[in-house]
């Protein structure tokens, strides 16, 4: 009986060993699948925020422009702009068109110098319409009364 009674204390510890060892590997098993889930979940949001950045562009780039129509009537109307992109005053009066600046007839002097050369253009920017310069920034009012194209906001 007394050898019994050791066998089962040597199998129950035996048995404790054995549990500890599988309580230890789930417990890792465990920590991976956390480890695993944080990950997934980081990468959703990732992902659902590239997406979001995505959207946006392409629904800004896809919007027509504020003025697309009225600088389509200037570039209907021969009404020509002469610039250079290292001037400020260039910059300003291609940022009151916003993207709608992409329909206006536009020579850039320092990549088309001979129509520049040829055009007489002295100083940026400079607007030509009906033979008539207008050098220096204009209001977009002023381009609208010059051509009588309408300026509908």
């Amino acid at each position: 009986a007394a050898f019994h009674k050791m066998e089962n204390n040597q199998l129950s510890k035996h048995e404790r060993r054995l549990k500890a060892h599988q309580d230890d590997k789930e417990s890792k098993i465990s920590e991976k699948k956390t480890k695993s889930n944080k990950k997934i979940i980081i990468f959703s949001i990732l992902f659902v925020f590239l997406a979001s950045v995505v959207y946006a562009s392409i629904s800004y780039y896809n919007k027509p422009g504020k003025y697309d129509e009225f600088a389509k009537c200037l570039s209907g109307k021969n009404m020509i702009m002469y610039g250079v992109d290292w001037c400020p005053n260039c910059r300003i009066q291609k940022k009151m068109f916003g993207k709608s600046f992409s329909y206006i007839t536009y020579i850039e002097c320092t990549k088309q110098k001979e129509a520049c050369l040829n055009a007489n253009i002295e100083g940026y920017p400079t607007w030509i319409y009906n033979e008539e310069r207008y050098v220096g920034v204009q209001s977009l009012s002023r381009l609208g009364s010059i051509t009588e194209c309408p300026l509908t906001i």
